[in-house]
This record gives structure tokens, C-alpha cells and sequence, in this order.
């Protein structure tokens, strides 16, 4: 009985030995050249009748190493995961925070203006009463 090359890449899939879940459902593949290598090396003698037990255990070997290496890889990569999501949410609490200093900024600036005119009427009244007063004189 000969296994497909096919059926070899379905059962390195379905162990999850090289799969990785990337960003938007993309699936990644940990180790391309390694993947590729014990392919190469199961594909290339009939694996029931061609290999010989110190074989079988070298590969056996090979694929724990890399599954280890995939899984060590994996949390390596959740954690870079985990650590650009709190950035983006401490990024995105500052430009909450910047957006709310900005807006309180231009409250000030529109009541420091709406102060400015009543300065202008105040000493506009300031001067008109002077000029009424003036008009008055004290006798002597």
C-alpha cells in the first residue's frame, strides 16, 4: 500500500504541525522550508514498505521537535498579539484624551472671545458714562 503525497500533506494539515491562524482567517505556514523538507522526505519512498524503523523514529523525532517549535512559536506570536492590542487601546485612549483637550481648548477660545466683547461694551459704557458725567458740573 503506497500513501499519496496528498494524503501525507492532509495528515501534516490535520495534526496542525505547521498551520498557523493568521490575520482575517489566513492560514500561515510556521517552518516553510522544514514543512517542505519532511514532505520531500516522506514522499519519496513508499512509506510502508521503504522505511525502516530508525527512519520512521528520525521522523517521528523531527515532528515533535517541530510541533514544539510551531507551539513555542504560536504563544510567541499571541503574545505579540496581546501586546499590540494594548497599545491600540492605550493609543486610542490618548486620542480620546487629545480629542477631548482639543475640544475643551476651543470652549475657551469661543467664551475668551465672548469675554473680549463684553470688555469692549463694558468700557464702551465706561466711556459714555464718563462723557454724561462730564456734562455735569459741580457748582461752586
Amino acid at each position: 500500500m503506497k500513501i499519496t503525497d496528498y494524503e501525507k500533506v492532509q495528515a501534516l494539515a490535520a495534526s496542525n504541525i505547521f498551520l498557523l491562524d493568521g490575520p482575517n482567517g489566513t492560514k500561515t505556514i510556521a517552518a516553510d522550508a522544514l514543512a517542505k523538507a519532511l514532505i520531500g522526505l516522506l514522499s519519496s519512498k513508499d512509506f510502508i514498505g521503504g522505511v525502516n524503523l530508525s527512519e520512521l523514529t528520525q521522523i517521528n523525532e523531527l515532528v515533535s521537535d517541530f510541533s514544539a517549535t510551531s507551539e513555542e512559536l504560536l504563544a510567541s506570536i499571541n503574545s505579540i498579539s496581546e501586546a499590540i492590542d494594548g497599545i491600540t487601546l492605550a493609543s486610542n485612549d490618548s486620542a480620546a484624551g487629545t480629542t477631548n483637550i482639543a475640544q475643551k481648548t476651543v470652549s475657551i477660545v469661543n467664551e475668551s472671545s465672548e469675554v473680549m466683547k463684553s470688555a469692549k461694551v463694558a468700557e464702551q459704557s465706561a466711556e459714555e458714562l464718563r462723557k454724561n458725567v462730564d456734562n455735569f458740573k459741580i457748582g461752586e
